[in-house]
């Protein structure tokens, strides 16, 4: 499957979840784990018909209706790669040279400030597995004989797991997010390799 990684790999293909290359931490059956109460807007309510935590595609669409109702796609550069950010003495601000990827239009702007706020779901990581020359030999051992190692922004579907026992390693919501898809989805048994203590 195109989905799955090893430690090294990358997806680059894009897809409903994924696109060119970026990987997106959603998947089809994601719900969010914070109350829809707490995620809103003072100013701008999700509707009272949205459940308490709501399907990823409730969310998506109350910050589109946000961003219309508040001019942000005015403002907003959809399908731009910022290519590079430079200090221009001369102009006294930043150079930002962008490209449109879908008709490869070039601008540059001058801003006084600049934020980058790219997320932290960009490229998979693994932890290596020659950390130590056990967890080496381990993964080594695993995979020479058929096993699986999926990163999360890899396993979209969690259907394939039906009917086999599954360990999720990390300490990240998601984590605890997948062990309940995983067991929901049909896993035959489902384990959680965590460093965090039981309760915590």
């Amino acid at each position: 499957s195109s989905e799955k990684t090893s430690t090294n790999s990358y997806i680059n293909e894009a897809g409903p979840y994924n696109s060119r290359g970026v990987l997106s931490p959603v998947y089809p059956s994601m719900q969010c784990i914070l109350p829809k109460e707490l995620m809103a807007f003072d100013d701008h309510r999700f509707p009272f018909t949205v459940p308490t935590y709501p399907h990823h595609s409730a969310v998506k669409k109350y910050l589109h209706d946000f961003s219309s109702a508040n001019g942000i796609n005015s403002i907003t550069r959809f399908n731009t790669k910022v290519e590079s950010v430079r200090w221009d003495n001369v102009a006294g601000g930043w150079k930002v040279l962008t490209v449109n990827v879908n008709n490869g239009d070039v601008f540059e702007w001058t801003f006084d400030s600049v934020v980058v706020a790219t997320g932290s779901h960009h490229q998979p990581r693994f932890p290596p597995p020659s950390a130590t020359p056990l967890a080496e030999q381990t993964v080594s051992a695993f995979t020479d004989a058929g096993g699986d190692i999926y990163h999360s922004s890899g396993a979209k579907d969690m259907r394939r797991f039906l009917g086999q026992r599954v360990v999720v390693v990390g300490d990240g919501v998601g984590a605890y997010d997948h062990c309940r898809e995983l067991l929901r989805a049909g896993a035959a048994e489902v384990f959680h390799s965590t460093l965090m203590e039981p309760g915590i």
